[in-house]
Parts: structure tokens; sequence; C-alpha cells
């Protein structure tokens, strides 16, 4: 109608009346009254019904030579300029399956988060090899980690790859008073060692901590990933918000499945920890080892990699300290 109109109007075939204002489905909108020769058009009358506040077309009634109703189009619950990502259709073909089979997919995906949950509480500590790379700032920051996780949330992190090679971290939330201690390797490390200092504490928040990581060490580890994950999965599944894949896979060498979440509408992105996640859950321990995170336009965010996992090597609390007579802070 609305492009249909300006060709009419230049033909000099239409005239156009704003009649009276009404509301629509409780909206205010304008009346405008379209007359077109009867003997050079079926629907010689129109009434378009245009929204005050978005001017947009709410509804569109065409009548007939009799003056008989042809035809309506009517739209409710309107709502423009929402920023929907091109996911929704994108993904479409490759997601659009029957209600049933969709349920089949949530199902199983489901059985798997839960199975990992499971598992990851019969785990009181556990050693592992962690490849780390992130986006930060458009920079690529990557890393390789010895890492010992002692619960509730001790922490042990030794670079044997990266900028900081050889940098040993301490951290738990309930020692030296929440702030990290570092003991610097390379170059750094040799010289503050020549000072006769072991090492320094630095604020979870400080500068030097952030500028390489997309996440505070706060939630590091498996544990601080599963919940989030978890998470994410319940509420888009509720709300309806997710595309949802799930197919077995095999990473080098090990068995398992990969889950892939997928946001329909990038608007949600706040309430979610990522836009698009891969998950791959290692079988017969279900623990995710590959963590695969993407935005919007498709670019890798967030890439991690837990492998040679050990559970339950009998940790204590002592390794989690720089020096075996260092007591918590109560």
């Amino acid at each position: 109608v609305i492009t249909f109109t300006p060709n009419a109007l230049n033909l000099g075939h239409a005239t156009l009346k704003l009649l009276e204002e009404e509301k629509v489905d409780g909206r205010e909108v304008y009346v405008v009254e379209r007359i077109l020769p009867a003997d050079k058009y079926d629907t010689p009358k129109t009434y378009i019904y245009i929204d005050k506040e978005l001017k947009v077309p709410l509804q569109v009634e065409r009548y007939g030579k009799e003056g008989e109703l042809i035809e309506r189009y009517a739209y409710h619950d309107l709502k423009i300029n929402q920023d929907i990502s091109d996911t929704e259709f994108k993904f479409r073909k490759k997601f659009g399956r029957k209600k049933a089979e969709k349920k089949r997919i949530i199902q199983k995906a489901r059985k798997v988060i839960k199975r990992a949950e499971k598992e990851y509480a019969r785990i009181n500590d556990y050693t592992a090899l962690f490849e780390k790379r992130e986006i930060v700032e458009g920079e690529v920051k990557e890393s390789v980690y010895e890492i010992k996780f002692l619960k509730p949330f001790y922490l042990y992190l030794k670079e044997i790859e990266g900028k900081y090679k050889d940098t040993e971290i301490y951290f738990s939330p309930v020692l030296n008073d929440g702030r990290l201690y570092v003991k610097p390797g390379g170059v750094v490390g040799t010289v503050l060692k020549t000072l006769q200092i072991k090492g320094v504490p630095l604020d979870v928040d400080a500068k030097v901590v952030k500028k390489d990581n997309r996440h505070p060490i706060s939630e590091f580890g498996i544990g601080s990933f599963l919940e989030k994950y978890s998470k994410d999965f319940e509420r888009g599944i509720r709300r309806r918000e997710l595309f949802i894949e799930i197919q077995d896979k095999n990473l080098e060498g090990e068995k398992g499945d990969q889950i892939e979440l997928i946001l329909k509408n990038k608007k949600n992105l706040p309430d979610y920890y990522a836009y698009r996640t891969l998950a791959f859950f290692t079988k017969p321990s279900y623990l995710p080892s590959e963590i695969k995170v993407f935005n919007e336009d498709g670019e890798l965010l967030e890439y991690y990699r837990y492998s040679d996992i050990e559970v339950n090597t009998g940790l204590e609390l002592e390794d989690f300290l720089p020096d075996t007579d260092r007591e918590p802070n109560s």
C-alpha cells in the first residue's frame, strides 16, 4: 500500500484524506482514506491506520466496488528497531527442526550438562595443562599454564608458555586479603631475586592483571564455567532464546559430546555469558575440556583447552601458599 500510493498519486488517480484519529489495539493512530477511480481499480477505497508514535501502518482495509470488505491486514504487538541479528535467519535452516526433534536435543544436552555438574561435584581438586587464547582490546593474548585447583577456591598457576613464562600466581579469596600473590619469572623474576624479593601482592582488578585477560581471576576454572554455562542453558530454554545443537566429537583422541549454544537475538546478550559457545565435554569424566566463544560477527573471542586433567590428587592448602608458613587470613 505504501509503495503503491505514490505511484497512484503521480498518475493523478489517488485522493487522500486524513480522517479523525482512532485507536487500534490501544494505540493511537492516524486514519488515512485513499480513494481510487472505480473504473480503473478493483478496490477503490482503502483505509490505512498509521501508528502515531512509530509512524508505521498497523492496519490496512481495502473495499471493493460495492463497498464490500475484501482485505484486512493487521499487525499486533509491533516492535521496531530491536537490533535483531542475522542469526535468526542464518541458522534457521540448520536448526529448523520439528518440535519433537528439538525436545530430544534439549534433553540430550541437558543430560550432558547435568552429568558434568554431578561429576564436578565429586571432585575435591584437580591439576591440568591449561591453554588460554583471548582477544583483549583487539589483541590476541595467548598463554599455556600448569594449573592446580582445590575447592572451594584455591588456585595456583604457572605460565609455561607465553609473555610471562615461569611466572607463578597464587590466589584465593580468603588468602592475602583476597589479593593475588605473584612470583614473576624471566628477567623480572631474576631482578627481584637479586633484591631478595620473593613475590608481590596485586589486587585482582589491578591494571597489569586485567590488561591481558577478559575475565577476573575469581571466575577462573572449570567450576566457574560450568555454573555460568548451566545457567545460560536453562535460561535460554525457558525463554526460548537459544538455538541448540549437540553432536558426538573426537578431540585429539578423546571422545565426547560437543554442545553449541547460539543466541537467536543479540539484544539478549547482556543476560548471557556469550553470543555463541562450543563446549566439548570429554567422556567418561564429562568435564568441559575445550571451550570456544564467538561474538555475533563470528569472531573467536575466547579459546580454552584443559588437557592432562587429573582429579582428586590429594592437594592440600599448603600447595597454594607461596611459603608453607603462611596462614589464611581470617
